[in-house]
């Protein structure tokens, strides 16, 4: 087995030329002296401002989606009220409403409507849903997504030249929507 032998250079620490950091050695190492270098503080400093950066991004940007989220829930919601009290307008056009008696409140409203051959149509909360009964068959008025937990119909008589008027409030996961109609005499 050959050695070789490895020649080490041994520099003095008292002497500039031959200081481990003097220009003349880290030349012969391959290091650039005129490099400047970060330092560990400004290192931190950089960091921490980077995960400052993108926290103050990544809670914007949750930010908005949760605000759009919100919107859109909120959007949905009265879209969906709309349609419930839209079926409630439709069935009383041309209709004769049965049940609230006049100038008296229930949570059930029945009108027999002409030219319709299953008579009558009556709107009633089941189980937090609007459903709409006809004929022996009942239907769910409303969506999966929504909780209904309040109906109330009031049949008034108009003081004025109007008639009568039907006030109907849904309560739809705790907001409340209120629409009257203004029946022909």
């Amino acid at each position: 087995m050959e050695f070789k032998s490895i020649f080490i250079r041994s520099y003095s620490l008292n002497s500039d030329q031959f200081a481990p950091t003097s220009p003349r050695v880290l030349d012969e190492i391959g290091i650039d002296s005129d490099r400047s270098a970060f330092t560990l503080i400004e290192t931190l400093l950089y960091i921490g401002l980077f995960t400052l950066i993108i926290g103050g991004t990544l809670s914007g940007a949750y930010q908005i989606i949760e605000g759009s989220d919100r919107l859109t829930a909120k959007t949905e919601l009265q879209e969906e009220a709309n349609f419930m009290l839209r079926k409630i307008d439709w069935a009383l056009i041309n209709g004769t409403i049965l049940s609230p008696a006049v100038n008296s409140t229930s949570s059930i409203l029945r009108i027999n409507k002409s030219g319709f051959a299953s008579n009558p149509l009556e709107f009633t909360m089941q189980s937090n849903n609007l459903e709409l009964s006809h004929g022996g068959v009942s239907q769910i008025v409303n969506s999966s997504f929504i909780k209904v937990e309040g109906v109330m119909f009031e049949h008034i008589v108009g003081t004025t030249s109007l008639g009568r008027v039907l006030k109907t409030t849904l309560t739809l996961n705790g907001e409340s929507f209120t629409t009257t109609k203004h029946l022909p005499k």
